[in-house]
């Protein structure tokens, strides 16, 4: 990074793993149950709790499969040229 010493620079990109690890941490658990609860409430609308519930969890577990992908391809694209 211009204008910034290698440790510097390091310590930065650390960080800003730290943070991705940490939104990714509390997201899993947080968009699973979301989608669950979505899934039993309209599970109970249509008469089958039990299918609302399988719907939900799969449909979380997409959510989450997305953003780890979306992480996962922000980090392995190299940097762009001119890009600060």
């Amino acid at each position: 990074m211009p204008g910034m010493d290698k440790k510097t620079a390091q310590k930065k990109a650390d960080d800003t793993s730290r943070q991705t690890v940490l939104a990714i941490a509390w997201n899993i658990p947080v968009m699973i149950l979301i989608w669950t609860m979505l899934g039993y409430y309209i599970g109970i609308k249509i008469g089958h709790k039990k299918a609302g519930i399988v719907c939900g969890w799969i449909l979380g577990m997409a959510g989450v499969a997305y953003e780890i992908w979306k992480v996962a391809r922000t980090h392995d694209d190299p940097p762009r040229p001119g890009a600060s």
